[in-house]
């Protein structure tokens, strides 16, 4: 996206944005407008999408968005197939012909029947860019400069693995890539967008060595399914601190466990706090806002906030259940009694929209994040 902009810039067009996970501080470096999807939408008069296809933005754009379009914008999508509804977008360009598209990418690939290819205002490409002699040469050029850097003792800057630690020190935070790992993936899907700080913070056996990986590690769970060009252990970081994303990362003395992991995330004048250990080789959330748990984070996950008096926890799982939701395992922390708590559940199947709000309309229950980790 932020190519795009660029190149949008370059030909002096106003450029608006939406992204949700995009600072204000990022967007005034690239000289973009934050604005929200369905203005966006409305005043676009040529309009890209560069979000990964998750269930979120599966259809995505579909009949309601394509009526609030203008008449004579055009619509372009080489992020990923899905998040278009080709049905409704067939239908809006064949009662629009000023309204124009450009698609890559499709819901079922290679695209072999679709009334799209009946008409004029879309142009329709088979996503086979890799596969042109242009890209085939210049991966070979990459290739081979990669390896003269390595010969040459100089950093790469296309690795598909971890920075280089010494042996000990790897063979010490390898239980720990998998707790890394999962608290990245709870946090992404337990906070809200526009992540400001994130602090990371070890203590145990992992004081005194490079964390540096662990840190990458969680990065890479936190940003992938937000992104659609792929994050990995090598360029985390720099992504992270394009996103905007202040990253600090510290130590703190720790006598009960031999190792822990505590982050703070920081967003919307809100943060969400979150530890995590490694118990029998397996990692465990131990406390989630200062709540303290004790559950091996795995599935399909229930994250609720609720205030503890009698008949909350019952009517939690009532609701569940009329939703066919089987809870396999809960773990309750609070600091007070008749105060706030939190629950962490372990169901069975995945706690659906519905079952969300259901449980939202409880004036007694106040957050409820559906994880799947």
């Amino acid at each position: 996206g932020s190519q795009v902009v660029k190149r949008s810039k370059a030909f002096e067009m106003d450029v608006i944005v939406y992204d949700p996970y995009i600072s204000e501080e990022t967007a005034k470096e690239l000289g973009v407008e934050i604005t929200t999807l369905d203005d966006l939408i409305q005043k676009a008069d040529v309009m890209t999408i560069h979000v990964p296809l998750t269930p979120e933005t599966k259809g995505l754009i579909s009949k309601e968005q394509l009526a609030k379009m203008k008449d004579h914008a055009i619509l372009l999508n080489c992020a990923r197939g899905g998040i278009i509804n080709e049905a409704d977008l067939y239908e809006a360009l064949k009662e629009r012909p000023d309204m124009k598209a450009g698609l890559d990418v499709y819901e079922d690939e290679p695209l072999t029947d679709s009334p799209l290819t009946t008409l004029d205002n879309v142009v329709l490409t088979p996503h086979i860019a890799a596969s042109t002699k242009e890209a085939q040469r210049d991966a070979a050029i990459i290739v081979a400069k990669e390896v003269k850097n390595v010969l040459n003792n100089q950093t790469p800057t296309n690795v598909l693995n971890m920075p280089l630690v010494d042996s000990e020190t790897f063979q010490t935070l390898k239980p720990y890539f998998k707790l890394a790992d999962k608290l990245g993936q709870i946090l992404v899907q337990t906070t809200t967008p526009n992540i400001e700080e994130l602090n990371i913070i070890y203590g145990g056996e992992v004081s005194g060595r490079s964390k540096e990986p662990l840190t990458r590690e969680l990065l890479k769970a936190f940003l992938n399914p937000i992104l659609t060009e792929p994050v990995n252990s090598v360029n985390a970081k720099a992504v992270a601190k394009q996103r905007g994303i202040v990253l600090t990362e510290g130590e703190t003395d720790n006598e009960k466990y031999d190792a822990l992991m505590k982050v703070n995330v920081k967003y919307e004048d809100k943060q969400m706090n979150i530890e995590g250990i490694i118990e029998n080789k397996e990692p465990k959330i131990i406390s989630i806002d200062q709540y303290n748990l004790n559950m091996i984070p795995e599935g399909y996950m229930g994250i609720i906030s609720y205030m503890d008096l009698p008949g909350t926890i019952g009517k939690i799982g009532k609701i569940l259940g009329d939703y066919e939701i089987n809870i396999a395992e809960m773990q309750v922390g609070r600091k007070e009694e008749g105060g706030e708590a939190v629950m962490v559940l372990k169901v069975d199947s995945e706690i659906v929209d519905d079952a969300v709000c259901e449980l939202l309309k409880d004036e007694k229950i106040y957050t409820v994040k559906a994880v799947k980790v």
